[in-house]
């Protein structure tokens, strides 16, 4: 059996690429698969049940080298990162931009093949920077394989290269929730019926929309709550909105909510929402949480941006609308929450797509492109 070497950033579950990190790395732990991971030297150390499996030993590197060279910058990115491991391997890094470029450059030192996952927006967006194309374009060229976790990524990113080469496309399982505490939220009515959201608060997540779509919603549905659980980003121009909507007392943002709080708040929640928009060259590549909403039986009204379609089924596990429509957003939240039979077929058909989606079929489905031959 091959041992494999992994690449990312983080292992911290309330982080986007430390959940994805931990999702894979579970995947692989469970089915017995050797493995070791590399992160930067300055991660937080994890307690994961593979902790001595992992090294921190990568250099920190920029999202973005810049218009022109930053001689500091680039000697980093081309220091050797030595580390120790079985002699017999390949290397997958989890990331796209920059770690991918670093990690085809270390694979072909040590003569090894090497892969690399495409997740979305920093697939593509290094195609348009001078530098950082330059240093992204051997890995795109030379990898094996890579793996898009949607088929709008992995189309995106040839659009944005210029240069057409094979892209498997393998979607991220989310996967299923730990038992948590049951509790209480002293500042949600009993009577409530919550609108869930979870994720950043930045533009490309389109928080706002949902916002702007509470007015709307409350007056139909007085008793409805938007409840939007962030991890970060400034949250003052979303309660100027609440407020100048006459809905604050019906919109909540929970910041960094533990695992045991995120997992009471899709257990109490009546809906999920989450209504990306594409900004310049940044897009929501799939759309993991969605899937996350799946294991709650959550029905979902989402946009219709970027790889969601292809995470939310429109008509089957949710409702799709168009992006930066506050109005038919909703409607479509309305029409569920009035409708028990429709909210009740959509949760079911969500729960029956997230637990075919398991994380044992996602490791057995990349050990096989593994072993593939070549496609260039």
């Amino acid at each position: 059996m091959r041992h494999l070497l992994f690449i990312s950033t983080t292992l911290r579950p309330d982080s986007g690429y430390g959940s994805l990190t931990r999702n894979h790395c579970d995947a692989f732990y469970d089915k017995g698969v050797p493995f070791t991971l590399l992160l930067p030297h300055t991660a937080e150390r994890a307690i994961v049940p593979y902790a001595t499996q992992v090294r921190y030993v990568l250099p920190n590197l920029p999202l973005n080298f810049g218009a022109l060279p930053d001689l500091p910058k680039l000697r980093h990115f081309y220091a050797s990162v030595r580390w120790e491991c079985a002699a017999s391997t390949l290397m997958h890094s989890l990331l796209d931009f920059p770690y991918a470029a670093l990690g085809f450059r270390m694979a072909r030192t040590r003569r090894i093949p090497f892969f690399f996952s495409a997740l979305g927006t920093y697939s593509v967006a290094p195609f348009g920077r001078r530098i950082d194309r330059a240093l992204f374009m051997p890995a795109y060229r030379g990898a094996r394989r890579i793996f898009a976790i949607s088929d709008f990524t992995a189309e995106a990113m040839q659009a944005a290269a210029g240069e057409e080469r094979h892209i498997d496309t393998v979607r991220l399982p989310a996967p299923p929730p730990t038992p948590s505490v049951s509790r209480s939220f002293s500042w949600l009515p009993s009577s409530a019926r919550v609108i869930l959201s979870v994720g950043p608060l930045k533009e490309r997540k389109g928080m706002d929309v949902l916002v702007r779509a509470m007015p709307a919603i409350v007056r139909l549905l007085p008793d409805a709550h938007l409840v939007i659980a962030a991890a970060y980003g400034d949250e003052r121009p979303y309660r100027a909105l609440a407020e100048e909507g006459g809905v604050a007392g019906n919109v909540h943002i929970v910041r960094n909510p533990s695992a045991d709080e995120l997992g009471a708040l899709f257990a109490r929640a009546d809906l999920f929402s989450m209504t990306p928009r594409s900004v310049d060259s940044e897009f929501e590549g799939y759309g993991l949480v969605y899937g996350e909403a799946g294991w709650y039986r959550l029905p979902v009204v989402a946009s219709r941006s970027g790889g969601v379609p292809e995470a939310v089924l429109d008509g089957e596990t949710g409702i799709l609308v168009p992006e930066n429509d506050p109005c038919v957003t909703a409607q479509a939240i309305i029409s569920v929450l009035r409708d028990e039979r429709l909210a009740r077929r959509l949760g079911d058909a969500g729960y029956a797509h997230a637990s075919r989606r398991t994380t044992a079929r996602y490791a057995e489905e990349l050990l096989a492109l593994y072993e593939a031959p070549y496609q260039p």
